[in-house]
């Protein structure tokens, strides 16, 4: 256990007024056990570990509105069960679910508190059963912080005992859920005030972030495919086609006719004509 408050010094006016005197570890436990609960540090520290589990679960800053509606509670006990009609209907039916979330709360946290107190009562008394393994001469403890030093390895002994148990695991996941619907519901009337004073409501704001969100997104990957594009390496340059050479004509050779003989002449002509036939 923790707690802001002077836990120190309580543990070492606990061990001056036993300084000197011999006292056994049942009265030293005693006398630690009223100055923790006489000085009220017992429901302080109760109070402190239920504002821890309040912010684990996610409602801080709320304990004013809480209190508002723990008296709105009282004073409108009997409106709270009556059937939600007339023109308003839809507000009184949100604001009796708010109410109603709160009480739900307020009963899971006295829950809490009651198994806080188990583990209290339980570290009072591993507290005393370590002291008394400590009377022996040569055991025995000299100083304050080594007391001090004892009470809280009871203490984390006796909690984790009460909290590894399944009554608590139960009483805190009620304390939990119990805790969302009604941070679900209070959230829901700053959303209807909001809208009502013309501010961004938290949906709105969700919504806006959304899109932010998937813009960088694309905005990403539009830049990482043009790095790509701008970066990729040149491909190597084609190498031209090889053409086939054109055939080569052929080649056309003459072939020389025989030679003609020579044609008459005109003076043979004459004479063969006056050859006389046989």
């Amino acid at each position: 256990f923790r707690c802001a408050g002077g836990w120190y010094g309580t543990m070492q006016e606990v061990a001056s007024r036993s300084a000197g005197r011999d006292t056994t570890s049942a009265e030293v436990a005693q006398a630690w056990r009223e100055a923790v609960l006489g000085q009220g540090k017992g429901e302080g520290l109760l109070h402190w570990m239920l504002q821890g589990a309040q912010g684990s679960t996610g409602v801080q800053g709320s304990e004013a509105l809480i209190a508002l509606l723990e008296q709105l509670q009282q004073q409108a006990a009997p409106w709270l069960q009556s059937p939600a009609f007339g023109p308003a209907r839809e507000h009184q039916a949100r604001w009796q679910h708010l109410l109603r979330s709160q009480q739900a709360f307020q009963a899971h946290s006295k829950d809490y508190l009651a198994q806080m107190r188990e583990a209290l009562e339980a570290a009072f008394d591993l507290f005393e059963q370590r002291l008394a393994e400590h009377e022996q001469p040569g055991t025995q403890l000299t100083s304050a912080r080594a007391m001090f030093d004892l009470w809280i390895e009871a203490a984390l002994g006796a909690y984790a005992k009460v909290a590894l148990s399944g009554g608590f695991q139960n009483v805190f996941a009620d304390m939990g859920n119990a805790q969302m619907r009604l941070r679900a519901a209070l959230q829901e009337e700053v959303e209807q005030v909001s809208g009502r004073l013309g501010l961004p409501t938290r949906s709105e704001m969700d919504t806006a972030h959304r899109r932010i969100a998937d813009l960088e997104r694309q905005l990403r990957r539009l830049q990482a495919s043009v790095a790509q594009l701008v970066h990729r390496e040149p491909a190597p340059p084609k190498r031209p086609a090889r053409t086939k050479a054109p055939a080569a004509a052929p080649v056309k050779t003459r072939v020389k006719s025989p030679a003609k003989a020579p044609a008459k002449t005109a003076a043979a002509k004459r004479a063969a004509a006056r050859k006389p036939r046989p």
